[in-house]
């Protein structure tokens, strides 16, 4: 079994998508199939994380941001809008810490630095609250979507130093589950049927494929019902699987022995044929040589031709 769940060309926009937790999902949702959008800060750090997805096969693009300014947000969302016309997902995972918002083991209470426990609230929990509310917009308009928040296990139980962390962190699990709430209130059901199905199918899928015995090659192929309120509903999954051969009595058959013989001519041969196709081409203008590869242009078309080799 490879894969649950198919994200090919669903549009994933990671605020924070520099720092190193942000880079490495970006990566691997591009490395998925997902056209990535990676805002940030560092322009530099940012390009260099495109052209990473880029030259492995992905596809992706970095959008300079600030999460504490809705105005550049909503810049973003209409650059994405114009490039991609939607945004499936969106991951706030932009975040991080001051020293002044810590309290060291020798120290006290009395030592945090009001000013930079503001600014650590404000660049995680404030930092996830603006870029919600101007993305939802478009989930809404769309009718569905997905909102990740990042919170932490410091949210819950003080397990380090990091007070302002911890506290900014504890808000955005209050704040993610007080949205859930709203939206759904708000804008109706529909628009978390995705995500409700999406659970469903990772537990009953799994279950029938042990329950079935089936070793499945591909991912799954789901085709829906009409999902309504209230209701239930059927899926019906397609996956393809490994092929069964029943292997009959096979005494008596008689199977003919092929032999190709290879040389180590032959085998030069092919290393030389090898190191040609793969050699880099460079232009030059001179005489045709043997060996050479020639481009003819045609009168009609000036700009293209076809490689001829000589």
């Amino acid at each position: 079994m490879n894969k649950l769940f198919d994200i090919t060309g669903k549009v994933v926009v990671i605020t924070g998508g520099t720092g190193v937790l942000g880079k490495a999902i970006a990566k691997y949702l591009a490395q998925e199939g997902a056209k990535v959008v990676i805002l940030g800060r560092r322009a530099e750090a940012g390009n260099a994380i495109v052209e990473d997805i880029k030259a492995a096969g992905g596809e992706a693009m970095f959008l300079t941001t600030d999460v504490m300014k809705q105005e550049v947000l909503e810049q973003n969302l209409a650059d994405i809008v114009a490039a991609y016309g939607r945004v499936d997902s969106l991951l706030n995972a932009a975040g991080g810490n001051m020293p002044g918002a810590t309290i060291a083991p020798d120290g006290t209470f009395f030592d945090l630095k009001p000013e930079e426990f503001q600014r650590v609230l404000d660049l995680n929990l404030t930092g996830t609250v603006i870029p919600s509310q101007v993305f939802l917009k478009q989930m809404v308009k769309q009718g569905e979507g997905t909102i990740v928040n990042f919170s932490s296990m410091a949210a819950f139980r003080p397990l380090t130093r990091v007070c302002g962390y911890a506290a900014a962190k504890a808000g955005i699990s209050n704040f993610t589950a007080y949205m859930a709430t709203e939206v759904a209130k708000k804008f109706g059901e529909g628009i978390f049927f995705e995500d409700a199905i999406d659970e469903l199918f990772r537990e009953n899928y799994a279950k029938a494929l042990l329950e079935l015995e089936l070793e499945v090659i591909d991912s799954p192929a789901a085709d829906f019902s009409e999902i309504k309120k209230g209701e239930g509903f059927t899926a019906t999954i397609t996956v393809a699987c490994y092929t069964v051969v029943e292997v009959k009595d096979y005494k008596g058959v008689q199977i003919e022995k092929v032999e190709h013989p290879v040389t180590d001519e032959d085998v030069q041969k092919e290393l030389e044929a090898t190191q040609k196709r793969n050699a880099g081409r460079v232009v030059v203008e001179r005489e045709a040589q043997e060996g050479d590869t020639v481009i003819l242009y045609s009168k009609e078309n000036l700009n293209s031709g076809d490689a001829v080799p000589v």
